[in-house]
């Protein structure tokens, strides 16, 4: 029996919650999924799973073996790159990223990657929210904002930096914007659910620390696409990160306000499953991406 192997194959059944859907992930037949779990027990002396006609759930003794599982394979992936210095990644990487940044700034250079890596090939999300990562078979995620799965490992790729803008038909309208007072006064576009009135609170970096101000719109929207969109009609001022209105504010579509106040950075990590840590492929892709997004953020 190849225990390693076998071993690999209940990780995935454990992760993904379903023999069906591990086979489809490792490219195997769902009976060899079973058989292999089953030989395990087997060698094991031990029942891993509780087998029920709507669900497959860790036992006990599965439970224990998984968590020893976990740092089993970690360590074999290293001693197997101990002797592969010199071998470029090869293999299928999926990956999921923010809808805009795929577009603006992954999707571009992703040539320059492939071209790297010969050998590599990638399935390529581009969305703002991916429930379960491990479920779902994917790699590595790129996320803004605190990693709040600690199931995942995180690997931090610095701060995005961000800018407050309006177009010039908004300011046109209202006094010149000069100060925090000033800014205060401008509708703003409010991102997420939000009941109408209730304020949008856009924050500063001032010699005296973040002041937040309080702003008002009538505009609500749940996505950056129209987030943005919504400030180019002159509905209201917008707060985001800088790489995703750099266009338009070159262009003169928006202007950026207070820039000598600029709002806290955002925090962007790169996600992805603990037992995936020895993974060449996926490290060289986390580092190709923390060159690529290295103009966008602040250390």
């Amino acid at each position: 029996m190849d225990l390693v192997q076998h071993l690999r194959i209940f990780q995935r059944v454990a992760d993904s919650g379903g023999f069906s859907r591990a086979a489809s992930q490792l490219g195997l037949a769902p009976s060899s999924v079973s058989a292999a779990v089953r030989a395990l027990e087997q060698s094991l002396g031990a029942r891993l799973f509780q087998r029920t006609t709507r669900q497959v759930r860790l036992s006990s003794d599965g439970e224990l073996l998984l968590a020893r599982c976990r740092e089993l394979l970690a360590d074999v992936a290293r001693v197997e790159q101990l002797f592969r210095v010199e071998e470029r990644p090869a293999g299928l990487l999926r990956v999921d990223v923010p809808a805009r940044m795929a577009r603006l700034q992954i999707a571009p250079a992703l040539p320059g990657f492939l071209a790297l890596h010969p050998g590599v090939d990638i399935e390529f999300g581009g969305s703002d929210q991916i429930n379960d990562p491990v479920g779902e078979g994917i790699d590595c995620v790129l996320r803004v904002g605190e990693p709040g799965d600690v199931n995942l490992a995180a690997r931090s790729l610095g701060q995005l930096r961000q800018a407050t803008c309006a177009s010039p038909t908004l300011l046109a309208s209202h006094p010149p914007v000069a100060t925090l007072a000033d800014i205060a006064a401008l509708p703003v576009v409010h991102f997420g659910r939000r009941p109408v009135g209730r304020p949008e609170l856009f924050e500063f970096g001032t010699p005296r620390g973040l002041v937040s101000v309080a702003m008002q719109g009538r505009v609500s929207v749940l996505n950056a696409e129209t987030y943005i969109a919504c400030a180019l009609a002159g509905l209201g001022a917008i707060q985001l990160p800088r790489y995703d209105v750099e266009a338009h504010l070159a262009a003169g579509e928006l202007v950026e306000l207070l820039p000598q106040l600029p709002p806290p950075g955002l925090p962007l990590h790169a996600l992805y499953p603990p037992q995936q840590r020895g993974s060449r492929l996926l490290q060289a892709f986390i580092d190709w991406i923390e060159a690529l997004m290295a103009p966008c953020v602040e250390r």
